[in-house]
C-alpha cells in the first residue's frame, strides 16, 4: 500500500468519522481495480507475444523467430566471454597477491610454460646406441 503521510497520521488518531474512511476504502477498492485491469492487460500482452502457435506459419514469422535466436546466441556467446575474461583477470590477481606474500612460490605463467616447452621441443634428443636394437 502507498499511504499518504497524512490519511496515516488521521488513522492513529482515530479522528476520522465513518464517512472519510468509507471514502478512502471506495478510493483504494478503484485503484485495485484499475491496477487488476492492468495487469489484465499484461498477462494478455504476454500471452499474444508467447502464443506463436496460433500465427500462420508464413516466411515473416520464421525470420523473426530466427532473427530472435541470433540475438539471443549473440548475447549468451557475449556474456559468457566476459564471464572468462574476468575469471582470467580475477585469477591473476589473485596469482599477483600470492606472489607479493609467498615470494618463494613459483608461479609459471602460460608464456613461461609455452616457452619451456619451445625449449624443450628444439633441444635434440640424445638417444643411446643401446636403444636400438
Amino acid at each position: 500500500r502507498h499511504w499518504r503521510t497524512l490519511d496515516y497520521f488521521r488513522i492513529l488518531n482515530s479522528k476520522k468519522t465513518s464517512e472519510e474512511r468509507k471514502a478512502t476504502i471506495t478510493e483504494n477498492t478503484s485503484q485495485k481495480l484499475e491496477a487488476e485491469d492492468e495487469n489484465d492487460t499484461i498477462e494478455k500482452f504476454q500471452r499474444s507475444r508467447t502464443d506463436r502457435v496460433a500465427e500462420p506459419f508464413t516466411f515473416k514469422t520464421l525470420s523473426t523467430v530466427i532473427n530472435q535466436q541470433r540475438v539471443r546466441d549473440r548475447l549468451l556467446k557475449t556474456r559468457q566471454e566476459k564471464q572468462e575474461k574476468d575469471l582470467k583477470n580475477r585469477n591473476k590477481r589473485i596469482l599477483e597477491t600470492v606472489n607479493e606474500y609467498f615470494p618463494a612460490i613459483e608461479i609459471v605463467s602460460k608464456q613461461e610454460k609455452h616457452k619451456e616447452a619451445i625449449e624443450k621441443l628444439s633441444k635434440p634428443r640424445i638417444s643411446s646406441s643401446h636403444e636400438k636394437i
